[in-house]
């Protein structure tokens, strides 16, 4: 799926109901305005609108809305995402060398290379592979079906050759001398004057003269068709529904909602730039904000922009919806662990002024939330070492209901505790010739320091006998009360007897 925003252009989806508005099948549109918070004030515009509802001006010369998730149903599919500013930089076309593909960039699953969407839909590489289609470069990657066998239309709307006239909303039409009724011709459709692809169009009237005329740019379209162009076969089925909440975007995982914690993603600036455009634009203080946690205020039914507050910094900064990313919002008691993603972890811990180094011995295992900051940053318990984090390099955890869970990580090593000696809640052993049970309080797991002996390493314990023994990342801490704590910072061997029957 889509994040919907106004300026993409659009043909119509799986659930189509609006019969001949568009102008007939592949029929392309743009969408000039987006409804995604109830509007209570009946002077405005946005009161014809339905939550989760889009309105599209079609090249044919129709405007109409259309469900874009409302009641499960989508009546659009995105067909190009350059006049927002889908830009993939340092993303190469693999068969027309086009560099920094602009539009819906297509990834083949099988061999990795990339197509941009002219030669995807024109059939270009393997038609049996399937492909990962990405509109923006912070999309996540929805696949496709293959193109052998798959249904083909035929795109037609305001392209080179189309015959148009100027549209009754063309305020500055009467400063260039276009006259009613006045007939135009599609010389080009090219990038606008801010670098986002294929936003405008050149067009020569019967005057002579030539002006350019936008077609998704500024979520504006100044002409309209009365002889559509062709410009191509598209795959209908292979376009992703342009959707969004009832009360926001889709950002991937999860829906924006009033108060979600959200960052903004750390990507190329120049893309930055690029789907900035119509949504605040580009100014010094989005580089402050990359990374940093802020709180989502309110959005703007008419772009679908998305504006944030940041407490710490005391701003309020509108975004393209396909800028921001969720972050779950955690709370005390949470059970935690660390994201794969180490890169991602370095440049989040940057914004907090700290090094990520230390992180290393944590990951695959299970902390608990002990605070979360007015900052939304949050401390978190590793075993007997608190440390604090940027709420993006979390995820929740699993509730935890054996001692496997604490202890069946890999040490740093690699090493893993054997699965058919892990102890379990329960579970009877015998450490030192006596019976212990295994508990499991909802704190880290508790045994009596008498249970244990040390060897000559201080920070290494061990019981006896034993018919199995492992090391992993725990440690062995004695409290002033004689309860020894089976922590997760440094390395503990120790062995136990499983008595269970």
């Amino acid at each position: 799926m889509a994040v919907a925003c106004t300026g993409l252009r659009v043909v119509r989806g799986p659930d189509w109901i609006g019969r001949r508005q568009d102008g007939g099948d592949g029929g392309v549109g743009t969408v000039v305005k987006i409804c995604i918070s109830s509007v209570s004030d009946a002077s405005s515009d946005d009161c014809r609108l339905e939550d989760g509802t889009a309105e599209v001006l079609w090249d044919a010369g129709r405007k109409g809305r259309y469900r874009c998730g409302k009641d499960g149903k989508h009546d659009l599919r995105l067909f190009d995402s350059a006049p927002s500013g889908g830009y993939h930089p340092g993303v190469v076309c693999v068969e027309c060398q086009a560099m920094n593909i602009h539009g819906i960039r297509w990834e083949c699953k099988d061999c990795r290379t990339d197509l941009c969407n002219n030669c995807y839909m024109e059939g270009r590489h393997d038609l049996s592979h399937r492909f990962f289609c990405m509109p923006f470069p912070t999309s996540p990657r929805m696949l496709s079906p293959q193109r052998s066998g798959s249904m083909l239309g035929m795109a037609e709307g305001i392209f080179n050759g189309a015959k148009v006239l100027a549209h009754s909303e063309w305020n500055d039409k009467d400063e260039h001398g276009i006259l009613p009724g006045a007939i135009g011709c599609v010389e080009a459709v090219r990038d606008d004057a801010g670098g986002q692809r294929r936003g405008v169009a050149v067009v020569k009237w019967d005057n002579g003269t030539r002006t350019t005329c936008r077609v998704g740019h500024e979520g504006k379209v100044d002409i309209y068709c009365v002889e559509r162009a062709r410009v191509g076969p598209y795959y209908p089925d292979h376009l992703p529904v342009l959707k969004f909440s009832d009360t926001a975007p889709s950002t991937g995982p999860g829906q924006l909602t009033l108060g979600s914690l959200v960052q903004v993603a750390d990507m190329d600036l120049d893309v930055l730039h690029l789907m900035q455009n119509g949504h605040g634009g580009w100014h010094e203080d989005i580089a402050k904000v990359i990374c940093q946690v802020g709180e989502v205020e309110f959005f703007d039914s008419v772009t679908g922009s998305v504006y944030v507050r940041y407490t710490s910094l005391g701003l309020t900064m509108q975004f393209h919806p396909g800028v921001v990313s969720k972050i779950h919002k955690f709370a005390v008691g949470d059970r935690v662990r660390l994201i794969e993603d180490r890169h991602g972890i370095r440049t989040m811990m940057y914004t907090l002024g700290c090094s990520d180094a230390h992180l290393e011995m944590f990951f695959g295992l299970i902390g608990m939330v002990l605070d979360v900051m007015p900052t939304h940053n949050v401390n978190v318990r590793f075993g007997d070492l608190i440390t604090i984090l940027h709420p993006g390099c979390l995820t929740l955890s699993e509730p935890v209901d054996t001692l496997d869970d604490f202890y069946a990580a890999p040490d740093p090593n690699g090493n893993v505790v054997p699965e058919d000696d892990h102890l379990r809640t329960g579970d009877s052993f015998s450490p030192l010739g006596g019976q212990s049970e295994a508990q499991d309080s909802g704190e880290w797991p508790e045994f009596s320091s008498d249970h244990f002996k040390s060897d000559s390493n201080a920070e290494t314990v061990s019981t006896e006998p034993s018919i199995g023994e492992a090391s992993w990342n725990t440690a062995g801490v004695e409290d002033a009360d004689g309860t020894l704590k089976m922590g997760m910072n440094t390395a503990v061997h120790w062995s136990w007897q499983n008595t269970s029957s």
